[in-house]
């Protein structure tokens, strides 16, 4: 895309906004170049999950039952609740898709991070291959690890998932299946998260991941509350794909900033 096409995708930041996006963009181009590795990470696993409310941890057993589960034996505490309440949201569409539900296939991952929720892919979807793409798999924490580092770690063992640091806009092969959580659509998002908004291409991005997809393959997403689920739908099917179903959970297993609206779509056969 060029850049006055990808400018026209992007509201009018506020001085404010353009300033701190200047500064995000030259740590940016920092991490992309130096590609900082420091082998090593290692998190100690939270063993056993106490102290949850009596529902919460009803939930999490059924889950363990239906998926095998037990997150708790391989992530800290945090990264072990995120897990099952991924897992959550994941199996509450897949009871309101029915047959739409498919597993299997390859599949590919927008905006990984570190990919902590891998496991929850491969428990819910089945699929014989998973890709995880994240554009800043570069940035260094505060223990001197980067992410990609974090992600060798968590991946560790998980023979049909792979890590790749490079912008999605980049990735040519077909899949079966895209998974994009919490995807960019407005700058005060990327600016928060810590990325340019030069990154923030929505109408670019559901585009090129539609022509990604394999007819009949699905896009599956998460939107953080109504508003910005639609705004995305609408880029979606702009994109020529259409939603086949979509389920608002208002009471999540955990506490979110707003309401998780996950929503399922058809590439056209």
């Amino acid at each position: 895309m060029r850049g006055s096409e990808a400018s026209s995708e992007r509201p009018a930041l506020t001085p404010a906004q353009w300033l701190r996006s200047q500064a995000l963009a030259l740590r940016f181009a920092l991490s992309r170049r130096l590609r900082w590795r420091r082998p090593g990470y290692v998190e100690v696993a939270a063993g056993v999950l106490s102290g949850l409310e009596p529902a919460v941890a009803a939930r999490i057993e059924q889950l363990r039952a239906r998926y095998g589960g037990g997150y708790e034996r391989r992530y800290h505490r945090l990264h072990s609740l995120e897990n099952y309440l991924y897992l959550d949201l994941l199996d509450r569409l897949r009871a309101v898709a029915g047959a739409d539900w498919r597993e299997g296939g390859d599949w590919l991952d927008v905006g990984s991070k570190h990919f902590w929720y891998a496991p929850v892919l491969l428990d819910s979807l089945r699929p014989a291959s998973l890709v995880g793409v994240e554009i800043e798999g570069y940035r260094i924490y505060a223990d001197g690890h980067s992410r990609h580092d974090y992600a060798q770690h968590y991946l560790a063992g998980l023979t049909k998932v792979r890590y790749r640091v490079q912008d999605v806009m980049d990735w040519q092969q077909p899949v079966d299946g895209i998974s994009c959580f919490y995807p960019f659509l407005l700058p005060g998002t990327v600016l928060a998260w810590g990325l340019p908004v030069t990154v923030l291409r929505p109408r670019a991005l559901f585009a090129h991941l539609a022509d990604c997809l394999r007819p009949g393959g699905h896009l599956l997403m998460i939107n953080q509350g109504l508003d910005e689920a639609a705004r995305a739908q609408a880029l979606v099917e702009a994109a020529g794909l259409r939603r086949c179903h979509s389920l608002t959970v208002t009471q999540a297993l955990l506490p979110r900033p707003a309401p998780p609206v996950l929503s399922l779509f058809v590439k056209p056969a």
